[in-house]
């Protein structure tokens, strides 16, 4: 073993130097230091530079072996890698065969990029066409556990060479998925299937499936290019049509279809109730050059049962035909009767009342 030592005892600073030079400029001045086994560099009180004004580097070449750089005393201390490179990799951290692990402890960290111009891209990414993810995970506790947050911008989230089934899913276990946006524009927020053949199916369990408009004004549109359907399936469950805020507001139902059940409300196995508590309405208002009919009928099927129709009203019935006649038609015995007041048939023309067995008339006061 050999030294080369400085020793030394003076209260002024003094420095070993091994320094190269060529004073021809021509030449090179090299330094080559090499050992069969280590190169230890300590310095018991102070630190280490090493400077070099052209293409540096500290290359490990055996197989297996690491190269570190670590701050190992504790307390508040850093590494720093910096560069004041300008290119795209002014800092270029790769590995050429394998992974890379960037980790932290106990403390917050951050990766940032502070871009002076259009383009500054940050860009994690997942190059290479196989079964390979890029994954972002947080086991923290907090409502903000994981946060994307675009402060003066947007966010796309885009899986634009995805095949069926590679999809993209958001779920939320134990806990709800908010979808909030403050534009004030009609579409705010859009769910939009943009292939012809493509469809929403929204899902719900007990707790409904609640849309809400928020403010004083606007409304919900519901519009559809095919057959559609709103239907309630659990038994002894409500489909509610509602117009509930009161004032000069209707409920209303339009079809513009040609066939005579363009607006159909069947009732398969009950009853239906058409209510109002002010003038009321039932009409047919028809434009066409054939003859076109309103038929209010009641029918049971089973022979053993009746089908009646009733009509009760605490003042008048009242039935104008202004084009044409009257008729009324029974089966079986009938009756017009007055619980008061007179019964008055009265005619333009003639009074005909024929009857194939008999006719009697009681009472009856002829003019």
């Amino acid at each position: 073993s050999s030294n080369m030592t400085l020793a030394a005892n003076v209260a002024a600073a003094e420095t070993l130097t091994i320094a190269v030079t060529n004073a021809d400029v021509a030449g090179t001045a090299l330094l080559d230091i090499n050992v069969d086994d280590a190169v230890t560099l300590d310095s018991s009180a102070a630190g280490l530079s090493f400077d070099g004004v052209t293409d540096s580097n500290f290359t490990v070449t055996g197989s297996g072996q690491s190269l570190t750089l670590a701050a190992a005393g504790g307390g508040a201390q850093s590494v720093f890698v910096t560069s004041a490179g300008t290119g795209v990799n002014a800092v270029d951290i790769s590995a050429t065969a394998g992974g890379f692990s960037i980790d932290g402890a106990n403390t917050t960290s951050n990766i940032t990029l502070t871009g002076d111009g259009a383009g500054d891209d940050l860009t994690v990414g997942v190059a290479g066409a196989f079964d390979s993810s890029l994954i972002l995970s947080s086991t923290g506790t907090g409502a903000d556990a994981l946060q994307i947050t675009a402060s003066a911008g947007g966010i796309d989230i885009a899986a634009t060479g995805a095949a069926a089934g590679e999809d993209i899913d958001i779920t939320a276990t134990g806990s709800s998925i908010n979808l909030t946006s403050t534009e004030a524009i009609a579409d705010a927020i859009r769910i939009y299937a943009s292939d012809a053949a493509g469809g929403a199916d929204i899902d719900v369990g007990t707790g409904g499936f609640i849309v809400d408009q928020a403010g004083a004004t606007g409304g919900i549109s519901l519009d559809a290019a095919t057959s559609s359907n709103y239907t309630v399936t659990g038994s002894g469950m409500n489909l509610t049509l509602a117009s509930a805020g009161g004032g000069a507001q209707s409920v209303i139902l339009n079809s513009a279809g040609t066939g005579v059940n363009a607006i159909d409300l069947e009732a398969t196995a009950g009853g239906f109730s058409i209510d109002g508590v002010i003038s009321s309405n039932l009409s047919m208002n028809a434009n066409v050059a054939s003859a076109e009919t309103l038929t209010i009928s009641a029918t049971n099927a089973d022979g053993a049962g009746t089908a009646l129709l009733d009509i009760n009203v605490d003042d008048a019935i009242t039935m104008d035909s202004s084009a044409a006649g009257i008729a009324f038609n029974a089966a079986a015995a009938s009756s017009f009767a007055t619980a008061a007041g007179n019964l008055t048939f009265s005619s333009g023309a003639t009074v005909d009342i024929d009857g194939t067995t008999s006719v009697t008339v009681e009472n009856w006061t002829f003019n």
